[in-house]
């Protein structure tokens, strides 16, 4: 109303302002803190945050409000479930990635205990055919470990 001129500059202005609720045992926790936490924290039911409005804030009028509140404690409930959808997300992501990592690495294992193991047989067969010995004999002679013998002599015993 009226006609005066102000530069565009002067009123065309966008603030960002955060706050942080925090908790109510913090020490700050109170007055303005506690009514914005109250209505946006998602921790009370539309019911309670009328009760806590009109008591501790005497608001008179609060039932008039009563829809919007209830629109505004689902919407904080919205925030919390898709934070949470995102988490669960970003978790079976990331457990995915390191199932995935440690099923390679277990590859790579598996894979040069059985080059491994079948380079041995190739030796202690070699060994048997060309030294005419045992394999036991053979295992000895390259120096497989005790322990590790009896599942090159099971590994001998099927076929080729």
């Amino acid at each position: 109303m009226g006609h005066v001129k102000e530069p565009v500059k002067n009123y065309d202005l966008m603030n960002v302002t955060m706050i942080c609720l925090g908790k109510p045992e913090g020490e700050n926790y109170g007055g303005l803190l506690r009514m914005l936490e109250v209505l946006f924290g998602g921790r009370c039911t539309p019911r309670q945050v009328i009760q806590i409005l009109k008591d501790e804030y005497e608001f008179s009028d609060i039932h008039s409000m009563e829809r919007t509140v209830s629109e505004m404690c689902n919407l904080s409930q919205g925030f919390i479930e898709e934070g949470r959808k995102q988490g669960l997300a970003q978790g079976i992501a990331q457990g995915i990635e390191r199932g995935i990592e440690q099923g390679i690495e277990r590859g790579i294992e598996r894979g040069i205990e059985e080059g491994t193991d079948r380079e041995r047989l190739q030796n202690i067969r070699s060994m048997m055919r060309k030294l005419k010995v045992t394999a036991s004999e053979a295992m000895d002679i390259i120096e497989i470990p005790a322990e590790e013998q009896p599942k090159y002599l099971k590994l001998l015993s099927l076929p080729q």
